[in-house]
């Protein structure tokens, strides 16, 4: 069974209820239990990360694809997510790979360090 991570920005509301600070819906989470995102949970007491190191999606893009299009102009960006998202939006162009219940085998295990390794070898 794959690891899980300590998340952060959550606390404590008492000992077996932890509150999440990562976005506006400030869930507050039961012992184990998940969040609206469905990435983090409360296990024992703690916020964890159940995304950690998964890949749903990566791709070489052109960097005027990106919010950072002004940000050398004419260069690529290793785009790259995980599951796991604090919308629900009906048109959202990633359904299928946001969420946890719609990727599912297409999940690739991917440390953070494996992918700046990806980057480098892609000369980005």
């Amino acid at each position: 069974m794959k690891e899980n991570f300590t998340a952060d920005y959550w606390h404590h509301l008492d000992s077996k209820t932890v509150e999440c600070e990562l976005c506006p819906h400030r869930c507050q989470i039961l012992s184990e239990q998940k969040g609206f995102c469905q990435g983090r949970g409360n296990i024992d007491g703690q916020m964890v990360l159940y995304n950690y190191g998964n890949i749903s999606g990566f791709s070489v893009d052109p960097i005027e694809k990106k919010p950072l299009n002004h940000f050398h102009p004419g260069s690529s960006i290793l785009s790259f997510g995980t599951w796991g998202c604090n919308l629900s939006c009906q048109f959202c162009q990633n359904w299928d790979i946001s969420s946890r219940q719609n990727t599912g085998n297409n999940i690739l295990d991917v440390p953070p360090e494996r992918v700046i390794e990806m980057a480098q070898e892609k000369g980005l």
